[in-house]
């Protein structure tokens, strides 16, 4: 490969980046970055969650913390973890459609 493929790629990949990056910011969806399962009374260690939601989490079940990038920010979701997928969720859904 000599230099200009190499330039064509890399031109190529950053204008997909953005261009899905413009995608996100303009419909408001948002993708999941990040995903971590808490148990009661167990600590966060992940620097960001602790951020948001403290590094104990008051729960009496265990719960899903989601963490979604849409196009502009980091938005954090909660919800009910059941591993049946009956009662709550299985994993963090992996798109957010807007007002999700």
């Amino acid at each position: 490969m000599n230099f200009k493929n190499l330039l064509l790629i890399f031109a190529t990949i950053l204008i997909v980046a953005i261009i899905f990056e413009v995608f996100l910011f303009l419909s408001g969806a948002k993708i999941l970055t990040e995903e971590l399962e808490v148990s009661p009374g167990e600590y966060l260690e992940s620097d960001n969650f602790a951020r948001i939601f403290g590094s104990q989490i008051e729960v009496n079940d265990p719960v899903l913390l989601c963490e979604y990038f849409n196009g502009r920010k980091l938005v954090y979701r909660k919800y009910k973890h059941s591993p049946l997928n009956d009662g709550g969720k299985d994993a963090c859904p992996s798109f957010l459609r807007p007002r999700q």
